[in-house]
C-alpha cells in the first residue's frame, strides 16, 4: 500500500499558487488589452481557480479517513487539538494585525458578541475560514465514520448522503437570490463544505481499492471510465448551468456567483482528487515538493505579504519618476510571485522553531 501519494503533491503546489493568484487577481491585467477578456478571467477564477478551498477539504478530509482506519483515538487525540491550536494561533496573528491597521477600533469592535462570534466564524482574516471549517467538518467525518461506515452497505449510505448534501448547496443559493440575505451561501458558510465528508470518504474507498487490486477486471476498469466521464460531463454542464442561473454580481455581495455553494465544485474537486491518487509515478520535483511542504504557510500567509506590495506601491506612488518602473516591477504577477515567495520563505524560517513548527502543523525538525 501506498503511504504517500504524489499526486496531492501537485495539487498542493498548483492550488496554493492559484489561491494567491485569484486573491491579487494575478491575470486580471489581461483585461487591459481586451475588456471582453474580462468575462473569461471571471470564468477561469470561479471555476478553475476556486476549486483550490474544495481540493484542500477533500485533500485533508482523506487524509484523515486513513488516518482515523488506523488510529480510532486520532480525532481526539491530535486532530482537533492541532486544528484549534493553528487556528486560534492564527486568530491571533489576524486580530493584531487588523487591530494595528485600525488604530485599535477592530479589538474595541470584538467587545460585542454578535462581532466576536462572527469572527470566530469568519476568522480574523479572510482565509481562517478554512480552518475554523475543516475543524467542524473533521469532527462531522468522525461521526460519519461511526455511524454510517459499519458495514458492507457503505458506500451505497455514502453516495446517498453526498447526493442530499449535494442539495443543500441550490437550494442556499436560490435562497439567497430570492431574499437577497447571502449568509447560507456565503464563502464562510460551513454549509457549503458539507458534500465533502462524503466525497472524500468515497476518494478512500477508491484508493484502497485501487492500492490493494492492482489488476482490476477489464469490465471494472470500462465501468470506471463511464462514471469518470459522466461526472466530467456534469461538471462542464454544471459549470454552464451555475454561471447562466446565479451571473448576479449585486447578489452576492460583489461576486459573479456563490463561492463554495456550487456542486461543480465538489464533482471538480472530486475528479481532481481521483486522478491524484491514480497518479503512481516518479518522484515529484524538487519545487513541487517543497511548494506542497509550504502550501499551508502559503495559504495563511501570502494576505500579508500581498498588503506589504500593495502598502509599497502605494507609497511609491507619490515618486513620478518611478511610474514606470513601478508598472513593471510590482505587476499582477510580480505581486503573486513575491506573496508566493515571501511565504515560502517565511514558512521555512518559522519552522526552525518549535513555535513555528507548531502554527504550520509541522513536525518537521530543523536541520
Amino acid at each position: 500500500m501506498r503511504h504517500h501519494i504524489h499526486g496531492f503533491d501537485y495539487l498542493r503546489a498548483l492550488f496554493a499558487i492559484l489561491v494567491v493568484v485569484w486573491h491579487a487577481d494575478g491575470v486580471g491585467f489581461l483585461a487591459n488589452l481586451n475588456p471582453y477578456l474580462r468575462h473569461w478571467i471571471n470564468i477561469f477564477y470561479y471555476n478553475i481557480s476556486l476549486l483550490a478551498v474544495p481540493t484542500f477539504f477533500s485533500i485533508s478530509l482523506f487524509l484523515f479517513y486513513k488516518k482515523q482506519k488506523v488510529e480510532k483515538s486520532y480525532l481526539l487525540r491530535k486532530r482537533l487539538t492541532d486544528l484549534t491550536q493553528i487556528y486560534c494561533a492564527w486568530m491571533f496573528v489576524g486580530i493584531v494585525f487588523n487591530s494595528l491597521l485600525s488604530r485599535g477600533s477592530y479589538l474595541l469592535n470584538l467587545l460585542s458578541v454578535k462581532s466576536l462570534l462572527q469572527t470566530m466564524f469568519v476568522g480574523s482574516r479572510p482565509e481562517l475560514f478554512f480552518l475554523f471549517s475543516l475543524i467542524l467538518m473533521s469532527f462531522l467525518s468522525f461521526l460519519n465514520s461511526i455511524l454510517f461506515l459499519r458495514n458492507s452497505k457503505n458506500i451505497r449510505i455514502q453516495c446517498i448522503l453526498a447526493v442530499l448534501s449535494l442539495l443543500i448547496l441550490p437550494i442556499a443559493c436560490f435562497y439567497t437570490l430570492k431574499t437577497g440575505q447571502t449568509v447560507f451561501s456565503a464563502y464562510w458558510n460551513p454549509i457549503c463544505f458539507l458534500p465533502y465528508i462524503f466525497s472524500s470518504y468515497l476518494i478512500v474507498t477508491i484508493f484502497d481499492e485501487s492500492s490493494t487490486n492492482s489488476k482490476l477486471s477489464k469490465l471494472v476498469r470500462q465501468r470506471s471510465i463511464l462514471v469518470i466521464s459522466i461526472m466530467f460531463f456534469a461538471f462542464i454542464m454544471l459549470s454552464w448551468l451555475e454561471w447562466k442561473t446565479f451571473n448576479m454580481p449585486s447578489a452576492f455581495g460583489g461576486y459573479l456567483l456563490p463561492p463554495y455553494a456550487r456542486i461543480s465544485l465538489v464533482i471538480g474537486s472530486f475528479l481532481i482528487c481521483y486522478f491524484a491518487i491514480l497518479y503512481m509515478r516518479k518522484l515529484p520535483p524538487y519545487l513541487v515538493r517543497s511548494l506542497s511542504k509550504e502550501s499551508l504557510g502559503v495559504y495563511l500567509m501570502h494576505n500579508y505579504f500581498l498588503f506589504i506590495a500593495g502598502f509599497l506601491i502605494a507609497k511609491l506612488q507619490a515618486f513620478q519618476f518611478l511610474q514606470i518602473p513601478l508598472k513593471v516591477i510590482f505587476n499582477p504577477i510580480s505581486q503573486c510571485i513575491f506573496a508566493v515567495t515571501l511565504s515560502i520563505i517565511a514558512s521555512k524560517v518559522l519552522k526552525k522553531y518549535r513555535i513555528g513548527r507548531w502554527m504550520l502543523l509541522s513536525s518537521q525538525q530543523p536541520k
